[in-house]
């Protein structure tokens, strides 16, 4: 018990180590990305605070699995490079041992992994949806101002000039996101219109005009008495979000990400009993998509733990490199499975294919290491010791 502490101890700190970087590295990419965001409100602490904290779930997803294996490789290297293993061993304990607390290690880890990819990672997306929809809405009501021209995120210009409660009189709006034509709008009025199911952030123009011209100078003019023109909301960015759209409750438009485990298995079942294949596969491949993210954990445990055993003949870089090229082939393919399985065209059980090949490289490399077999020759002294004891 107390050797199965002392494993379990040195693991813990390459960890958190391992964990804490690759969160900081990521959570620097979401606040670069929400920086437009921020300065509209006006670099809030508590918005700063909020964004974070809805980023955390969806961060630590990714970031754990990748830690488990690093935390065993690098504790495993740090017991066998003092040469405790072989102290272990000589013992009388087997190198089997050391399966007890990485498995238990990598249970543990798995167990909360699935609750972030299950529960808090979709609620986290929804909430921080949300946060950025209202600090648009704060950008609209309250920094659109009279007599001046107003940066509206980047996105773009617009003038107004004289301003009554929500009614706006003389709109000018220039949109500069058009590539290759310029694009203009003046109105005489105009209101701010926010529609709080679709979360969408509206002007609606009346009596107006419509102001554009192309590369070809062809200038064109169109009146209007009513126009509903959109405010996109900038840098839109949805890399980590399912490609797939659903318009799932009727009212508001959501991705398969912002949903729990709860209300993807509803809408597999709906799915089917509507026969709509499409729906049907693509909640599928999330479903198990995220069942294979905390199995991973256990999985690439089981990996790292031969290849972090201290070999005098095989250096520390060579092994780490080999690790890392294994980890890129992993995802390389499990990206691919997921597109296939999403288009109907391979049955769920191959998505954990990639779980199945890191096990048996790992079991592979254990073997390797746990009967000393380090050539080609070896294995076949080793086949012949077998065959010669059964005979």
């Amino acid at each position: 018990m107390l050797l199965f502490k002392y494993f379990i101890k040195e693991f813990i700190f390459p960890l958190i180590l391992s964990v804490g970087v690759i969160s900081s590295i990521l959570l620097m990419d979401q606040i670069y990305k929400f920086i437009p965001f921020l300065q509209t409100s006006g670099l809030e602490i508590k918005a700063i605070f909020q964004m974070i904290l809805y980023s955390l779930p969806m961060i630590l997803m990714v970031a754990t699995p990748i830690g488990v294996m690093i935390a065993v490789y690098a504790g495993v290297y740090r017991i066998s490079s003092d040469y405790e293993i072989i102290s272990m061993r000589a013992a009388g304990i087997s190198l089997s041992f050391l399966l007890k607390p990485v498995i238990s290690l990598s249970i543990v880890v798995a167990v909360f992994v699935m609750v972030q990819t299950f529960y808090l990672s979709p609620i986290g997306v929804r909430n921080l949806d949300q946060l950025k929809f209202n600090i648009l809405k704060k950008q609209t009501q309250i920094n659109l101002e009279s007599g001046k021209i107003n940066n509206f995120l980047g996105q773009n210009l617009i003038y107004v000039k004289e301003k009554k409660g929500k009614l706006f009189k003389h709109v000018f709006i220039s949109n500069w996101d058009l590539s290759g034509s310029d694009f203009y709008i003046e109105a005489r009025t105009g209101t701010i219109e926010i529609n709080e199911k679709t979360r969408s952030i509206n002007i609606l123009l009346k009596n107006g005009r419509i102001h554009s011209s192309n590369q070809s100078d062809e200038y064109q003019i169109i009146d209007f008495k009513n126009f509903l023109y959109d405010l996109i909301p900038p840098q839109k960015d949805m890399s980590s979000f399912p490609q797939r759209f659903r318009n799932l409750s009727g009212k508001l438009g959501q991705t398969h990400v912002v949903l729990t485990i709860h209300q993807l298995l509803s809408q597999i079942k709906i799915a089917k009993q509507l026969k709509n294949k499409d729906s049907y596969y693509e909640f599928t491949e999330e479903f198990h998509s995220r069942i294979v993210n905390f199995l991973s954990c256990l999985a690439f445990g089981l990996f790292a733990l031969p290849i972090g055993l201290f070999n005098p003949r095989n250096p520390k870089t060579g092994r780490f490199i080999y690790m890392i090229s294994m980890v890129i082939i992993y995802f390389v393919i499990f990206s691919q499975l997921k597109v296939l399985l999403s288009e109907g065209k391979i049955p769920p059980i191959f998505l954990y294919t990639p779980l199945l090949l890191a096990l048996l490289f790992g079991g592979f490399s254990y073997f390797k290491v746990n009967y000393d077999l380090n050539s080609l020759s070896d294995f076949l002294i080793f086949f012949k010791k077998v065959k010669k004891s059964r005979s």
